[in-house]
């Protein structure tokens, strides 16, 4: 630390005294105290070059650990993020529609209708405990009301729905049959009426969303008699056809037959 501090006085001497612009142009007792003084330095500026050495050496190492710890610690909210649904490695799926429940009594030894269209098939399963709704709907498709009939109102994420006779007949209205397990949840068939008790005839619709959960009346107002249980991928395809101002098809959706499978 003298020696250090000797130094600088001399440089100090040569840089702000006027008369000692460069070691050229100082005394010769200056001049060799100087080249004294730094030959004396040698020694120290080597050993302070490997302790720096050494200290870049440690800083390095330092960091190094600090980017594996960040590495690490990503690494395990990663794999938290992963497996947080119960150790599950399959994420969470959001919120879809609902449908209705496979073991149902109400469509044990139940009646299926086949239906052709224009965009493709579906199959509808329907309630064996409402023998009104479900009787009329049979009906009516062993008559061919419904063949060459098309989708005339179709609203996308809701529904689409059909059912006035090709040829103009007239259809009388029938007893609105709610039951406790009324649910219009996606895929399920149900009887369109004019927004009046018992006014259900012969237009039906299917429901493309879960309209159950997102209107609290639907289920107090439309009667629910059956599932889509085959092609519902081709009635949530005419769901988003074009439509007009009035949400009719710019281009027909056509029913070219329905029957039923089975008695």
């Amino acid at each position: 630390m003298t020696i250090q501090a000797s130094t600088n006085e001399v440089l100090a001497k040569i840089l702000y005294d006027e008369s000692w612009h460069s070691t050229d142009m100082a005394p010769k007792k200056y001049r060799q105290k100087v080249k004294q003084q730094k030959q004396s330095q040698a020694a120290p500026h080597e050993a302070h070059h490997h302790h720096k050495k050494g200290k870049d050496r440690r800083s390095l190492y330092f960091s190094i650990a600090v980017v594996a710890i960040v590495v690490i610690v990503i690494g395990a909210i990663a794999a938290s993020g992963l497996t947080g649904n119960n150790g599950s490695t399959n994420p969470t799926a959001s919120p879809s529609p609902s449908t209705s429940p496979t073991q149902d009594s109400s469509y044990v030894n139940s009646t299926y209708v086949f239906f052709h269209t224009s965009m493709g098939n579906f199959t509808v399963q329907l309630r064996n405990d409402m023998p009104i709704t479900t009787g009329n709907f049979l009906k009516l498709v062993r008559e061919g009301v419904y063949n060459g009939s098309t989708f005339h109102r179709v609203i996308e994420n809701f529904m689409v729905q059909g059912g006035i006779p090709a040829n103009g007949q007239s259809v009388s209205s029938i007893q609105d049959e709610f039951t406790s397990t009324n649910h219009n949840y996606y895929g399920t068939i149900a009887m369109a009426n004019t927004g009046h008790l018992n006014s259900g005839s012969n237009q039906f619709f299917i429901n493309t969303v879960d309209n159950t959960n997102r209107y609290a009346s639907f289920d107090s107002t439309y009667v629910a008699f059956g599932k889509v249980v085959y092609g519902m991928e081709n009635v949530v395809s005419i769901s988003h056809v074009s439509v007009d101002s009035n949400d009719k098809p710019l281009q027909d959706v056509t029913i070219i037959g329905a029957s039923v499978l089975n008695t």
